[in-house]
């Protein structure tokens, strides 16, 4: 039974969990809760370390290390309110696939982790072929994350670019991009029909910048009651990739 907090194995977890830096030197993300801990596992990702308020759970592979441990060493390491009493690491997945724009959603300076994990959720219930994050967007691999795209991470196709490497790609492929922005010149989102558009969606107060709104070949906005100024980046998000992807979807 594990019930020091001076553990190094505690104090791992504890730091994955809060820290950027310590998931980018490790290559390992934290999890919890056994939902984020069956999807990593169903992924074949490569769990590290369990720990559990219980016994051994029957479908943790046999090489994977678990270790018993009470209910306060789960909320020292645990960032929620209210940890559902297993905590995991594993290994940050490495695909050696090169991204594509078609189909894509661009997600650029998306600060809020919970939006991020909402919209990459969204991104892959209507199928995406990529999400591709650009600008000062929050942690992928963050507890907050994780836990909004509801193992969704997983299983979505991600890829971090440069707005160079963005442009390039764009370039190379000639996929259309539209960019959702509030101004004159966007147009009724249900109005637009593209073959495997990219879709960018940005910052939560500022929307997109004028750089990549320069990419884009149009403009796009959602109609909306006159009264009504916006809406929420993970409720838009879902709202555009409904009419441009998820109406595709057999």
């Amino acid at each position: 039974m594990l019930t020091s907090r001076q553990n190094s194995e505690v104090k791992r977890l504890r730091a994955l969990a809060s820290q950027k830096k310590a998931r980018d030197l490790s290559g390992q993300f934290y999890g919890d809760s056994p939902k984020l801990l069956l999807e990593a596992i169903g992924r074949r990702l490569e769990v590290t370390s369990v720990l559990g308020t219980g016994p051994r759970p029957g479908y943790l592979p046999g090489d994977v290390p678990y270790q018993e441990t009470d209910p306060e060493i789960i909320d020292y390491i645990s960032p929620q309110a209210s940890p559902q009493g297993i905590v995991f690491s594993a290994r940050i997945p490495v695909s050696a696939e090169k991204p594509t724009l078609k189909n894509a959603v661009i997600l650029e300076s998306i600060q809020d982790p919970g939006n991020l994990g909402t919209l990459i959720r969204t991104a892959n219930a209507f199928g995406a072929g990529w999400v591709i994050l650009t600008g000062s967007c929050a942690d992928l691999w963050s507890a907050k994350t994780l836990r909004a795209s509801m193992g969704a991470v997983f299983r979505q196709r991600t890829a971090v670019l440069t707005l160079e490497e963005l442009s390039a790609l764009r370039e190379r492929e000639g996929t259309v991009l539209l960019g959702a922005a509030l101004s004159d010149r966007s147009r009724d989102l249900r109005l637009v029909q593209y073959e495997s558009p990219a879709v960018c969606i940005g910052n939560e107060g500022n929307g997109l910048s004028r750089r990549l709104l320069e990419m884009c070949n149009e403009e796009i906005i959602i109609p909306m009651v006159p009264d009504c100024e916006s809406l929420n980046a993970s409720a838009a998000g879902a709202v555009v990739m409904w009419e441009l992807l998820g109406r595709r979807l057999p």
